[in-house]
């Protein structure tokens, strides 16, 4: 899988640290460091798959390029680095525009597994869109079919923000679908809801291990 990786982290050291793991941890990657003048142009994003963009608190000016990316047509999957937990403001915005957080104490295994479960569903999401319009099995009585796209549609990564845009929806209604995608499957977060559209569609599983 063909994946390009964008890092806009100051320290030297961190970046380096990154890049090892991800060299490391997931074959066929790009990585591309950003600066301050690319984060201006944030056309260059859209060829970026995975971000991670560090923060350093509440008024960081690279808050405002998070929600910008979060609402991009395309969909990017973007990781905040901090040193430390970021404040109950910070945090709520981040959880607000789907971001993962990944801290400094964190072990390279732990950054590792945050960044291949992504790119695990990712694929399967791909999988997804080339059916979009085949019902799933298992859920096509439970669901209706705007769930159903709207549930694929977060399976791919894609943020309430992007949904929004894309399907001309209110991001509250999206919110809304979202919870009652959780409540008819008894779920509660978009992983457990990953696994069982994953279970609904055998072959999907059969795909994300090479068969």
């Amino acid at each position: 899988m063909n994946i390009n990786i964008v890092l806009y982290v100051e320290n030297e050291i961190i970046k380096a640290g990154f890049t090892s793991i991800i060299h490391d941890g997931i074959l066929a990657s790009k990585i591309t460091a950003a600066d301050r003048s690319m984060a201006l142009d944030r056309t260059v994003w859209d060829s970026f798959d995975i971000a991670i963009i560090e923060i350093r608190g509440a008024h960081d000016s690279r808050l405002e390029l998070i929600q910008q990316l979060a609402g991009r047509t395309r969909p990017i999957k973007i990781f905040a680095f901090a040193y430390h937990q970021p404040d109950a403001a910070t945090a709520a915005f981040l959880k607000a525009h789907e971001v993962e957080m990944i801290l400094e104490n964190q072990s390279p295994q732990e950054i590792l597994k945050l960044l291949t479960f992504h790119l695990r569903y990712r694929k399967v999401g791909k999988r997804f869109r080339r059916n979009k319009n085949c019902k799933l099995k298992s859920l096509g009585t439970l669901l209706s079919d705007r769930e159903i796209e709207i549930g694929m549609m977060l399976v791919r990564g894609e943020t309430i923000a992007t949904i929004s845009q894309k399907k001309n929806l209110a991001a509250s209604t999206v919110s809304t679908y979202k919870k009652r995608i959780f409540e008819k499957t008894n779920v509660k977060n978009v992983i457990e809801m990953s696994r069982l559209f994953v279970k609904a569609r055998p072959q999907l599983t059969r795909a994300m291990v090479g068969g």
